[in-house]
C-alpha cells in the first residue's frame, strides 16, 4: 500500500468526525467537560482491530457460511457478522470509559465504524485497486459510521439501565436496527440498477435517526451523576418524561399557554458549510461528466452505478451534512409518540384499601404516581393498575422517589415494582403496546383520533393548580360568581345553605375524587350555596376552559356531569314538591283552625248551638254603617263567609280585598 492509498482510506475519518464533532464540542463546552479523547482514539483502533479480525477469519466464515443468495450475503455474512463484532468491541470500550455519557457512547460507535471502514477500504484497495477507495468513501463509510453510531447509542442505554429486561431490550434493539439498515443498504447496492438509487434516501433517513438520538442524549445526565442522585435510569426517565407529557396534553387541548417548538434549529459552522457547498458542487459537476470521471479513475462500473456515485450519493451527503446538528433538542424533549394513557393506581396496605391515584407513565420497573402529598420513602404497598375495562394483578411496590416541594421537578411519587408476577409483566407489555398504537393513531390524525383524548384528558390531569385549606376554611360563598371548579384530592367539604332565619343547614358533604363548583361556571351564574372544609383539605383547581375540554373529550366525565345535573334537578323537584305539600298543609291547618276559632268566638259571645248549627241573626245595615261599606257589598261578603264555612274556597268575593285594609285597622280586645 502506498502512502497515498492509506491517506485516501483514512481521509473520511477526520471529515465525518469533525462533522459530528460540533455536537459534543458545543454541548461539552456548555457543561465544562473535556471529551474523552483517549477512549475515542481507542475506539477507532478497536474498529480497525475488528476489521483485521474479520479479514483473518474470512476463510473460516466462508466455510461455515457458504455463499448463498444476495439477501443471505447482505444480511448474514455482512450485516450480522460486522455489527455483532462491532457491538462486542463497543461494549468493552463503554465498560472502560472513565466518565461515561450517552453522547460519548455514540461517538465511540461512530469511531469504531470509522476504524472498521479504514481497514476495509485498504483491503478493497489491495484487492481491486486505488480507485475503489474513492467510491467506498462515498458509498460505505457513511453507512458504517451511522449504523455503528446508532448501535453505540443503544449499547450505551444498556449500560445505563439497571434492569435485565431493559438491558436485553436495548442490545437487541440496537443490533436489529443497525443490521436491518446495513443489510438493506448492501442488498440494494448488490442488486444494482435503479434499486441502488434507494441507498441515498436510506442513508438520509438513517442520518436523521442518528440526529434525533444525538439531540436526545443531550438531555440525559452523565452516568456517574445519575448514580450520585440515587436514581436508576428507568426511574429518571419517569421523572424526565412528566413535563413532556403535561406539555403534550396542554398542546393537545390547544391550550393558549402552549408554545410551538421548532423541529429544526439551523446553525451551520464553517466546516459544515464548506462540506455542504463542496458536496453540492461535486454532485452538480460530476453527474454530467460521470463517464469521464469513471474513465479517469479507471473505475469499471455500470451506468446506474455511475449515477449513484456521482449524483445520488453526493446529494445524499449534502443533505446529511445539512442535517447534522439541526434537530432541536427542546423539540425532542417535548415530543412523544407514546401518548400518556391514564390508568388508575389502587394502593393497599395490609390488605386494606388506602387510596386511588392516577398514573400515565408505567414501565416494567415502576410507575410515576400523581400525588400531592408524601407517601413516605421506602414504604411498601400492594398496587393494582387498570381502567374500567381491564385491571392488573396485584404487585408489591415500594416508594423510591417523590417530590412535593421543588418547583423545577414534577410533583409526584415514583414507586418500584418489587418482584412483580409474570401476569403483571404481561399487563405492562400490553400497556406499552397500547400507548404506542394509540400514539401513532393520534399523531397521524387518523379518523376518530380525537376519541383517544379520553385516555389522557381527565380531571386529575388537566387541573394543575393545587390549594390546601384548613378545617373551617371557606372555598366560596353563596352568591359569589363562579370562575373556578374544584376536585377534592384530600379531606372533605360541606355544601351549606343559609335560611332566611339565619340557620345554616348542610345540604351534602363531598369527599376525595368528587367535584364541586362546576355548576356556577357553566353559565357564569352565582353560587347557590357555600362550600366550607369540614377537615383539612387539598383541592386541585381549574377554570372554564378545562371544564369545556373535559366535557368535549371525556365522555365518562360528561356523562357523570349530566348524571349529576339530572340528580340535582330531581332533588330540586323533590324539594319543590315537599315545599308545596308543606304549604298546602299549612293552608289546610289555617283553614281548619281559623274556622274553629270563629266558632269559639261566636260561642263566647253567647250564640248557642241548635241541631249542630249556630243561627246568626246578622244586621247588614248596622255592619255597613259601622264599617263605612255599602249595604249590598256587606251582605254579599257575609253570605259568602257563612255559606263557605270561612275560607273553604280560594275564590274570594269581589271587593273583599279592597275593604280588608280598612277593616284591619279595627282592634279587637277580649275582656277576661
Amino acid at each position: 500500500m502506498t502512502p497515498r492509498e492509506i491517506i485516501t482510506a483514512l481521509l473520511p475519518v477526520p471529515v465525518f468526525y469533525f462533522i459530528y464533532f460540533r455536537h459534543f464540542r458545543s454541548y461539552f463546552k456548555t457543561i465544562n467537560y473535556k471529551p474523552a479523547f483517549p477512549e475515542q482514539t481507542f475506539s477507532f483502533l478497536s474498529g480497525a482491530g475488528l476489521g483485521l479480525v474479520l479479514i483473518s477469519l474470512k476463510v473460516v466464515i466462508d466455510e461455515l457460511l457458504p455463499s448463498g443468495d444476495i439477501a443471505f450475503n447482505s444480511f448474514i455474512k455482512a450485516a450480522v457478522i460486522e455489527k455483532t463484532g462491532a457491538a462486542f468491541f463497543i461494549l468493552i470500550i463503554h465498560w472502560k470509559y472513565r466518565s461515561f455519557n450517552l453522547l460519548e457512547a455514540i461517538v465511540c460507535g461512530i469511531l469504531v465504524g470509522a476504524g472498521f471502514s479504514f481497514i476495509e477500504n485498504i483491503l478493497y484497495a489491495a484487492s481491486y485497486g486505488y480507485s475503489i477507495i474513492l467510491a467506498r468513501s462515498i458509498i460505505s463509510v457513511p453507512l458504517h459510521l451511522v449504523t455503528c453510531g446508532i448501535l453505540g447509542y443503544y449499547l450505551g442505554l444498556m449500560k445505563y439501565s439497571g434492569h435485565i429486561i431493559y438491558k436485553i431490550h436495548y442490545i437487541l434493539r440496537g443490533l436489529i436496527i443497525s443490521i436491518l439498515i446495513h443489510g438493506i443498504y448492501d442488498f440494494l447496492l448488490i442488486t444494482g440498477k435503479t434499486n441502488s438509487y434507494l441507498v441515498g434516501p436510506i442513508l438520509i433517513a438513517s442520518a436523521i435517526g442518528l440526529e434525533v438520538i444525538l439531540a436526545q442524549t443531550k438531555t440525559v445526565p452523565f452516568f456517574d451523576d445519575l448514580k450520585k442522585i440515587g436514581l436508576g435510569f428507568e426511574d429518571w426517565m419517569l421523572v424526565y418524561r412528566q413535563p413532556r407529557y403535561e406539555r403534550w396534553i396542554s398542546r393537545s387541548m390547544e391550550s393558549q399557554g402552549s408554545t410551538i417548538i421548532p423541529v429544526f434549529k439551523w446553525n451551520f459552522g464553517l466546516l459544515q458549510s464548506g462540506l455542504i457547498i463542496l458536496s453540492a458542487v461535486v454532485a452538480a459537476i460530476a453527474l454530467p461528466y460521470r463517464n469521464e470521471i469513471s474513465g479517469y479513475f479507471n473505475i469499471l462500473i455500470t451506468t446506474d452505478e455511475k449515477i449513484l456515485i456521482t449524483g445520488v450519493l453526493p446529494l445524499s451527503i449534502t443533505m446529511l451534512a445539512t442535517l447534522v446538528g439541526s434537530i432541536n433538542p427542546e423539540y425532542i424533549k417535548n415530543s412523544i409518540i407514546k401518548i400518556p394513557v391514564m390508568y388508575d393506581a389502587m394502593l393497599y396496605k395490609d390488605n386494606l384499601y388506602e387510596e386511588t391515584l392516577v398514573t400515565f407513565d408505567i414501565n416494567i420497573t415502576g410507575c410515576f404516581l400523581r400525588t400531592y402529598e408524601s407517601l413516605g420513602i421506602n414504604r411498601e404497598f400492594y398496587i393494582n393498575l387498570g381502567t374500567k375495562e381491564t385491571i392488573s394483578p396485584a404487585s408489591t411496590c415500594v416508594t423510591a422517589w417523590e417530590n412535593h416541594t421543588e418547583k423545577d421537578l414534577p410533583t409526584g411519587t415514583i414507586v418500584n415494582f418489587k418482584k412483580p408476577p409474570f401476569r403483571f409483566i404481561v399487563f405492562i407489555i400490553k400497556y406499552y403496546i397500547s400507548r404506542v398504537s394509540k400514539g401513532l393513531f393520534f399523531n397521524l390524525k387518523l379518523p376518530g383520533f380525537d376519541n383517544i383524548k379520553k385516555y389522557f384528558i381527565r380531571p386529575f390531569i388537566i387541573t394543575q393548580k393545587v390549594r390546601e385549606y384548613p378545617k373551617g376554611a371557606v372555598i366560596f360563598n353563596e352568591d359569589d360568581y363562579g370562575r373556578e371548579f374544584y376536585l377534592i384530592k384530600k379531606g372533605s367539604v360541606d355544601i351549606q345553605k343559609k335560611k332566611e332565619s339565619g340557620e345554616v343547614i348542610i345540604l351534602t358533604t363531598l369527599g376525595p375524587g368528587e367535584i364541586l363548583g362546576e355548576m356556577a361556571i357553566l353559565g357564569n351564574n352565582k353560587r347557590n350555596a357555600t362550600a366550607v372544609c369540614s377537615r383539612n383539605s387539598m383541592l386541585v383547581v381549574a377554570g372554564i376552559d378545562e371544564l369545556k375540554t373535559l366535557i368535549q373529550y371525556n365522555p365518562d366525565f360528561a356523562y357523570a356531569l349530566l348524571k349529576k345535573l339530572a340528580g340535582r334537578t330531581n332533588e330540586s323537584q323533590k324539594i319543590l314538591i315537599e315545599n308545596i305539600e308543606f304549604l298546602e298543609n299549612i293552608i289546610s291547618y289555617y283553614k281548619k283552625y281559623s274556622y274553629s276559632s270563629i266558632i269559639l268566638l261566636l260561642l263566647s259571645i253567647g250564640f248557642g248551638i241548635k241541631n249542630g248549627t249556630i243561627d246568626l241573626a246578622l244586621n247588614y245595615i248596622k255592619a255597613a254603617d259601622a264599617s263605612g261599606v255599602d249595604n249590598e257589598r256587606v251582605k254579599n261578603i257575609l253570605d259568602w263567609f257563612v255559606s263557605t264555612h270561612q275560607l273553604q274556597t280560594e275564590k274570594f268575593p269581589e271587593g273583599l280585598e279592597e275593604i280588608s285594609e280598612s277593616l284591619s285597622r279595627i282592634k279587637l280586645t277580649i275582656n277576661r
